[in-house]
């Protein structure tokens, strides 16, 4: 794969969680990307075209790390400001469930019917949880429910928060869900959201609190939170924009959160990074490839790359609002990651960051 079809290899990944046709509202644009540079002044000049290319309109963090060198620009936004990584957060429920296999709460052929009884025979009760690790499980990207759906779609056209079922509510729902074709790849926020709650369950906690004490204290993130209402939501965390401008409504992703639900800062982003390339985050060899794809191979949601010759690791998000994009060089100890605060994809602006950022 050469570096030009990058981003139209993997522009799939974070379409799934793309909000639908925001732009129909008229309301004012806001300003062009920040002009406000906080921390490295050489990186941002660097990628900061690379992010106008992008469609960023507002605020973005960029970090580089290369070893032990970490370079960190802001534009408008410093190393505390929390943004949803989106889709990204399939990385980290990747690394929950290696966990839970390694801690023998799960075995990777389970049923996920043996953490959620309440699916029991049921189609979707018969799905193997590493079937939903590689988005082989034939689950459906979405629940099929008509009014789930048109809830859904209301919410998207509006710029709100469309993913409002309770966990609860989502696998009762899922219990009537046809189920397709193993062992095909197929992208599902729902069979993704079905195993963080399924790994959830078997080790007796909620996700927000499963993720808070394996992935977040144990690796210092003290700034990632799972809101799951809006009631969970924090004054800081801000609303972010549709590519096309519109001011869009914060996230609290309820029974979906372990498919898109986290919101985080650089800082925080670059402890997880950090600890991906080194080896000590808690699951780390989620990473590695387990599954091929069309687009090449696939770990516990970890897509692998081939760009232009070398291995990068590869994940990326979006939200109604927000986007997000890591590259891992591993081999190298290299990665580079960006957060902003534009629905505009922005996985050639990672990429940027991670070859122009290593550049001395």
């Amino acid at each position: 794969m050469t570096r030009r079809r990058l981003l139209t290899t993997v522009a799939m990944v974070a379409a799934p969680l793309m909000t639908l046709a925001v732009g129909l509202l008229a309301m004012p644009r806001p300003p062009a990307l920040s002009e406000q540079i906080i921390g490295d002044a050489a990186l941002a000049a660097a990628v900061r075209d690379d992010l106008v290319a992008a469609g960023q309109r507002h605020e973005a963090v960029v970090v580089s790390i290369d070893g032990d060198r970490t370079r960190f620009a802001g534009f408008g936004a410093d190393e505390h400001t929390p943004f949803e990584i989106g889709s990204a957060t399939k990385t980290m429920t990747g690394l929950l469930f290696q966990d839970a296999v390694e801690r023998g709460e799960v075995a990777a052929d389970d049923r996920l019917e043996l953490c959620l009884p309440e699916l029991a025979d049921t189609a979707a009760g018969a799905v193997r949880l590493d079937d939903l690790a590689t988005h082989m499980s034939g689950m459906p990207r979405l629940l099929s429910d008509p009014g789930f759906l048109a809830d859904t779609l209301g919410r998207s056209l509006l710029g709100q928060n469309p993913y409002m079922l309770t966990a609860d509510e989502m696998i009762r729902l899922t219990r009537a869900e046809p189920v397709g074709e193993t062992g095909a790849f197929a992208y599902s926020n729902l069979g993704t959201a079905l195993l963080g709650q399924a790994i959830a369950r078997c080790a007796d906690m909620d996700y927000p609190t499963l993720i808070a004490s394996r992935l977040f204290e144990p690796l210092g993130m003290t700034e990632s939170t799972v809101p799951l209402t809006a009631d969970d939501l924090r004054r800081i965390d801000t609303r972010g924009f549709s590519a096309q401008g519109v001011p869009q409504g914060q996230w609290a992703m309820g029974g979906h959160a372990p498919a898109g639900g986290v919101r985080s800062t650089a800082h925080d982003m670059t402890l997880f990074v950090k600890a991906l390339l080194d080896g000590t985050a808690p699951g780390a060899s989620a990473m590695d490839p387990r599954r091929e794809t069309a687009s090449g191979p696939i770990g516990w949601f970890w897509f692998t790359l081939d760009v232009d010759g070398t291995a990068i690791t590869f994940h990326n998000g979006e939200t109604g609002g927000f986007t997000s994009a890591m590259m891992l060089d591993r081999a190298a100890g290299r990665a580079g990651f960006v957060l902003d605060d534009t629905a505009a994809n922005v996985d050639e602006v990672a990429y940027a960051v991670l070859t122009k950022g290593a550049a001395r």
